[in-house]
């Protein structure tokens, strides 16, 4: 059905006042995206649920660079600071703008906005480990903010905080393909379980979720790239593999969870899948247990490439 004028406007002034108050909010950052996947199913065109992106795109760079900047000296390395600090939202909403846009399969859509993720991402490690000034001065200002703050993240005074913020690079040179795809999947999933919490085609996609058997190549040639980094290590090789052999983990988590979805509903059909993936993302937070789950839901997904599990 066809909105008239009056409720378009009304429905992008929603979406993007909903969207934005959220990543305000530290609560619900994470996932300010929700809001935009879920109207975007109101609209009648795809530009107008592209509208409401772009309003969010600028109110939060807006936000950041003239509301957040007041008294600061506004110089080249506190842009490259910000932009730097951006990554995480404008990469979320060039993937939700993807999301909404692209009229392909789900798994390729995703594929494509972890590729732009990925791109993005390595410029900024390449041009972190340049060496040149800018790079430094910048290093230099998130330095001093980590080590801080992270005595009182930490809970205790007078802490070491001299290896803090390298931890904390390594750690995100090496999973933040994986960060993005969670926060992204984490928003996709919440807005799917609102649009479609009445739709039994949609438990059945669920149910169905499988990538091509082909993946299991990369997946095994990523890992075998990640021992090898071990031995050789290199910075771009051992980044590239880490975040592409955990992102194809996670695609093998969830196809697991399909495998579970099928095997719970083929023994009780009044289950929806959407619940089992709700628990199973739950438990596979839940330490110890998760430990237990990270390693048998990969190895369910990988191991359907030889072993069919799901037989009509």
């Amino acid at each position: 059905m066809r909105l008239s004028s009056t409720q378009t406007i009304q429905y992008i002034a929603l979406a993007a006042v909903i969207s934005s108050v959220m990543y305000l909010m530290v609560g619900t950052s994470v996932v300010f995206i929700v809001p935009l996947l879920i109207f975007a199913h109101r609209f009648s065109t795809t530009k107008e649920a592209l509208i409401p992106v772009g309003i969010v795109a600028f109110v939060l760079l807006f936000y950041q660079i003239v509301i957040g900047s007041r008294g600061l000296n506004i110089d080249a390395t506190y842009i490259l600071t910000l932009l730097i600090g951006l990554y995480m939202p404008i990469m979320m909403l060039i993937g939700a703008a993807l999301w909404i846009a692209l009229p392909h399969k789900r798994v390729v859509k995703l594929l494509v906005i972890m590729g732009i993720a990925a791109l993005g991402g390595l410029v900024i490690i390449v041009w972190f480990s340049s060496g040149n000034q800018s790079a430094t001065s910048v290093e230099q200002v998130y330095r001093t903010y980590v080590e801080s703050v992270a005595p009182q993240l930490l809970g205790a005074s007078g802490v070491n905080t001299a290896g803090i913020f390298d931890y904390v690079v390594l750690t995100l040179r090496l999973m933040f393909l994986p960060l993005f795809m969670a926060q992204f999947g984490l928003s996709v999933l919440i807005s799917d379980l609102i649009v479609y919490r009445h739709d039994e085609t949609y438990q059945e996609r669920l149910v169905n979720f499988a990538l091509p058997e082909s993946f299991v190549w990369p997946f095994l040639g990523l890992w075998a790239l990640v021992l090898f980094s071990l031995v050789l290590p290199h910075l771009l090789l051992q980044t590239i593999a880490v975040n592409g052999a955990l992102v194809l983990s996670m695609l093998y988590i969830i196809q697991g969870m399909a495998i579970a979805s099928y095997w719970l509903r083929k023994r009780n059909p009044a289950v929806k899948a959407s619940r089992i993936y709700v628990l199973a993302s739950l438990i596979v937070l839940l330490p110890p247990v998760n430990v237990i789950t990270l390693v048998i839901l990969p190895l369910v997904g990988v191991s359907e490439t030889w072993i069919k599990y799901r037989k009509n």
